[in-house]
């Protein structure tokens, strides 16, 4: 993948993690295929 399209992706999902906790988890369920329950705590890694 080159930085240009990486960046995106990078902004993308920092600009996601400012706008709901629930949002984030509705993101990683639909990527993923996952199943978390929409109130699960999110830490952001920062770094």
């Amino acid at each position: 993948m080159d930085r240009a399209t990486h960046d995106i992706f990078d902004r993308s999902f920092k600009f996601l993690m400012h706008l709901s906790n629930r949002a984030v988890i509705n993101v990683i369920n639909g990527l993923f295929g996952t199943n978390h329950p929409l109130d699960s705590p999110v830490r952001p890694r920062r770094g």
